[in-house]
């Protein structure tokens, strides 16, 4: 029997019919990717669209301080409706590395 989804499906839904397992997914992921055979040392300007063959780690934190590159909004699930449109508020902004002090 198939589930029917009365809503738009959502990352907050308990289950996805076309989902399928970790086992599965990291199978397809090796399936179509290959293990690098050689290395070569290059300048770094002629190394734009290689794979670096070592892991690559800075010195220092860049930024230097904590930081969210992300722009969205934070909206409480308990303030969306099962159905239909919800009206929301913004009561604040969180500029980068300015913490939002609000409620």
């Amino acid at each position: 029997m198939k589930a029917i989804v009365n809503t738009t499906p959502g990352c907050a839904d308990p289950w996805d019919t076309d989902s399928i397992s970790v086992a599965q997914a990291l199978g397809r992921i090796a399936s179509r990717v290959s293990a690098l055979q050689d290395c070569e040392a290059l300048p770094i300007r002629e190394c734009l669209g290689r794979i670096s063959g070592e892991t690559v780690s800075s010195p220092i934190n860049v930024p230097g301080h904590a930081n969210s590159a992300m722009d969205g909004f934070a909206v409480p699930a308990q303030s969306l409706p099962e159905d239909g449109i919800a009206e929301l508020t913004e009561i604040g902004i969180a500029y980068a590395g300015l913490p939002f002090d609000g409620v």
